[in-house]
């Protein structure tokens, strides 16, 4: 009888830690998949972007898919946290955030890199339609404007575009789309 209760309270304790097992695992996903996001905003953070991108550069070099990477500066932000505070800003940016969501799909990757900085990458897009999409993105971005306390703000957008080639890197890709920046017009 004692053998049998001693295998029987082993048998708990194994199921117990087992149960703490899957739970940290569950924990570690969450905490794998919040580290990878911005903190205020529902984007990539710049690690992430980098690390995605680089995941579909090789795709996209082994089935000689197009692609493009680019990095939107919105001007304003920093004078809008000078003047309205961190909230202000923050809240923009997440109205910049809904307008370029509302223009890519669920293949494209969006981070936000600091600075009123967002680096996009246009997965398996045509170079004209990766022009044309960060066209419309300004666009956008210029004629909705975003309302602060009664005050009517509007975004301009320089966009930098590079275009997927062989052998281009992640880091490289964000740097030469930042050199290439200037603002689109239709």
């Amino acid at each position: 009888m004692a053998v049998q209760e001693g295998i029987a309270l082993l048998a708990e304790e194994v199921e117990n830690l087992r149960a703490e097992v899957e739970q940290a695992h569950h924990f570690e996903a969450f905490l794998a998949a919040e580290g990878d996001q911005h903190p205020v905003l529902p984007v990539l953070n710049r690690r992430a972007f980098l690390r995605e991108l680089t995941r579909v550069l090789e795709a996209s070099e082994r089935e000689d898919l197009p692609g493009s990477v680019a990095l939107l500066h919105l001007a304003g932000t920093e004078r809008l946290r000078l003047q309205h505070g961190i909230a202000a800003r923050d809240a923009a940016l997440s109205h910049a955030v809904d307008i370029i969501k509302g223009e890519l799909r669920q293949t494209d990757l969006l981070a936000y890199v600091d600075g009123g900085d967002f680096a996009i990458a246009l997965v398996v897009a045509e170079d004209d339609g990766a022009v044309q999409k960060m066209r419309d993105i300004a666009d956008r971005l210029a004629h909705e404007p975003f309302i602060w306390q009664e005050q009517t703000v509007c975004f301009a957008a320089r966009i930098g575009l590079v275009h997927f080639r062989p052998g281009l890197a992640a880091a490289a890709a964000l740097l030469e789309a930042d050199t290439q920046a200037s603002t689109l017009t239709q």
